[in-house]
């Protein structure tokens, strides 16, 4: 019945399609961008043909997306993990081969094809990214536009030359590639893959390496391609606001259907009572699936309908890839896979997609096809209606703004380092207490490190030790320190920084409300820089900082150091006095160095504020202008063509969202 319906509404559109590409007043262009039109609206009929099941696995960065896709695919190497780094630089979409296919898996990188009109390079790389995923889909063959790529070996070294180099730098990536696709060896353990599922291992969403943070428009596409959204959030990696909008543009127009919601739970805290351990992540997982519906700013999914499952994912990915480093005498690996609560939230993704799992390709698929219906609405009455009142005006305000835009250049940088003189700035209370922190947690684990732990044992109160030997521990604990200080002032923001009784950002946004008041007419008023904003960033994204290292020996007295061979007595107190001194020095460096680069970075940051603000408001109107002159020449004789199928088209699309799936 469903198929009978679409086949109906597809030849409803095809009339449509035809009354406007044959009418005699349609110029070539309009002809050109209505068969891009008429494809995009075709190809999303086509969709419902297919069975396979597109699922884009997301979230933040660390929290174990690559964890979670080599789990169900019960494969190493599906996708790239690794501690501390961003290993995933652009996405993959992975599948399994066939039972019977005798495959070992394999690595296929699509390259991007020659983009022939720069102006459009977005559109045409999603243009490419959709003829791929279509053959993957089975509704087109690969033909000689677009080859089946020879495969790669699929190990681990391959993998990280694939997914996690810059371009250029192997030779396996010698450019940017359109898609990669990971095919992993049949498994039968693998229950998801073997529902005629694929699945798509994103990027963090807020990594500032990884493609997506510059192409993301680019990148939405696959998102729009994905039937299900698995969403992996940590306990321990929280939703931050550079990734908001990222989920605000997935969220804007899905169906609430679409959506899963993956914790991955990982145990802290594990001196306390198992009660309590329990009681706390039984909140984090309440209050993770509040801030990921907040998150979404859409009003289609709720706390209550929004299904999601928590298990331990690393422990389950130990136990099932790493069984032989399990410690046997004090742990029992089948204990640790049913503590992690894996294949019972595994169980009940499949059991969720084998029920829902067509209903909710089709669900998708009507929403995407309904919105792209209402996107080529919006611009046929954009065209009627906007551009043959704004265009009139543009080719007078083009002029005055090209004088504008010289202003504007120069009002950028009007801000001096004098203009800061007299300031005298600091660490802020809580980035002292960070250093401190840090620093310590530091010092503990060099000292409890192979090198150190057995002449520097912890559970004693006194031990004897060589000078030398102590000497060394503690000018590595200085030079660990002056890296960890370093990192720690060069990652933190404005915010961090302290003048007196002002904080930095109002120092700033004073000399922004001086500015504005002070502004031509026709520069448009600065918006003041918000905390944590993208226009503050980090300190060293404008000048590194040089902290000053302890001079580790004095020819006389005692500075911090113990430099002789002969063994002394150390107990805890002498120790925390020495990491008192170390901590106090890198302190009052860190100081030091603020304030003679503070000048610098914030008359940097306030151009860059000022001059991005207003070039990139002009430049949204430069374009415009120029879009509708193009369109103009056209419109009088377009506008009653459009303003009849416009209705048409809304009246379809309004039937397509009725259909019951």
């Amino acid at each position: 019945m469903i198929d009978e319906e679409l086949g109906k509404f597809k030849e409803e559109f095809v009339q449509i399609s035809k009354s406007i590409s044959e009418n005699n007043r349609l110029s070539q262009k309009s002809k050109k961008d209505w068969q891009k039109q008429q494809e995009k609206i075709e190809r999303r009929f086509d969709l419902f043909k297919t069975d396979l099941l597109f699922i884009v696995a997301t979230g933040m960065l660390k929290a174990g997306k690559s964890t979670f896709v080599n789990l169900l695919s019960r494969n190493e190497n599906a996708s790239p993990i690794g501690f501390g780094v961003d290993t995933t630089l652009r996405p993959a979409l992975i599948k399994m081969a066939g039972k019977d296919s005798g495959s070992h898996g394999g690595i296929y990188i699509y390259k991007r094809k020659t983009i022939h009109n720069p102006e459009n390079e977005m559109q045409e790389l999603q243009k490419q990214m959709e003829n791929i995923i279509d053959r993957i889909k089975g509704l087109k063959k690969f033909d000689e536009n677009y080859p089946e790529v020879s495969p790669k070996e699929l190990n681990q070294d391959n993998l990280r030359k694939v997914l996690c180099s810059k371009p250029g730098t192997n030779e396996l990536l010698d450019q940017s590639p359109l898609l990669v696709v990971v095919e992993v060896p049949y498994n039968e353990e693998s229950r998801i893959f073997s529902e005629n599922c694929v699945i798509f291992d994103m990027p963090g969403l807020d990594s500032n390496d990884a493609e997506i943070s510059q192409n993301f428009e680019m990148y939405n596409a696959i998102f729009k391609e994905c039937d299900l959204v698995l969403f992996i959030q940590s306990n321990m990696s929280p939703v931050n606001d550079a990734a908001c909008g990222y989920l605000a543009k997935i969220g804007k127009d899905r169906s609430s259907c679409t959506y899963r919601l993956v914790q991955n739970r990982m145990r802290a805290k594990y001196w306390l009572e198992e009660s309590i351990i329990r009681k706390e992540l039984s909140e984090q997982a309440e209050n993770g699936i509040k801030n990921f519906v907040k998150k979404l700013n859409t009003n289609k999914v709720s706390e209550s309908s929004l299904k999601s499952w928590s298990a331990n994912l690393g422990m389950a990915y130990d136990v099932i890839f790493n069984a032989n480093d399990i410690s046997k005498d004090k742990f029992n690996a089948d204990e640790l896979l049913s503590e992690s609560e894996f294949l019972g939230m595994e169980e009940n993704l499949w059991s969720d997609i084998k029920e829902n799992g067509k209903e909710q390709r089709k669900s998708h698929c009507k929403d995407e096809l309904c919105n792209d219906l209402k996107d080529v609405s919006s611009d046929m009455e954009r065209k009627i209606y906007s551009l043959k009142s704004e265009i009139a005006s543009k080719e007078s305000e083009i002029n005055i703004l090209i004088d504008e835009k010289n202003l504007i250049e120069s009002y950028g940088r009007r801000t001096k380092k004098e203009n800061w003189i007299g300031l005298d700035f600091t660490l802020s209370t809580d980035l002292k207490r960070q250093i401190e922190a840090e620093l310590r947690e530091s010092f503990k684990h060099l000292r409890s490190s192979t090198k150190y732990c057995e002449i520097l044992p912890e559970k004693v109160s006194s031990f004897k030790i060589k000078g030398t030997d102590y000497d060394k521990f503690l000018i590595e604990c200085s030079e660990n320190a002056k890296t960890l200080t370093k990192k720690i002032i060069e990652e933190s923001n404005l915010e961090k920084v302290d003048s007196g009784d002002f904080d930095v950002i109002k120092i700033l946004n004073k000399k922004i409300e001086e500015m504005n008041q002070d502004a031509p007419e026709i520069i448009l008023q600065i918006p003041k820089i918000e905390y944590r904003s993208k226009t503050v960033g980090n300190l060293s994204e404008n000048i590194p900082l040089d902290i000053a290292q302890i001079d580790p020996h004095k020819e006389t007295g005692r500075f911090l150091f113990i430099s002789f061979e002969k063994a002394i007595f150390v107990n805890e107190s002498m120790l925390s006095d020495e990491y008192d001194k170390i901590i106090a020095h890198y302190v009052k460096s860190s100081c030091s160095v603020l304030k003679k680069v503070m000048g610098d970075i914030m008359t940097d940051i306030l151009n860059a504020h000022i001059s991005g603000y207003l070039k990139e408001s002009l430049a949204e109107k430069e374009s415009e202008m120029y879009k509708a002159k193009l369109e103009l020449e056209n419109l009088n004789g377009e506008k009653e063509l459009f303003s009849s199928e416009k209705e048409k088209l809304l009246a379809l699309e309004e039937k397509i969202r009725e259909l019951k799936i």
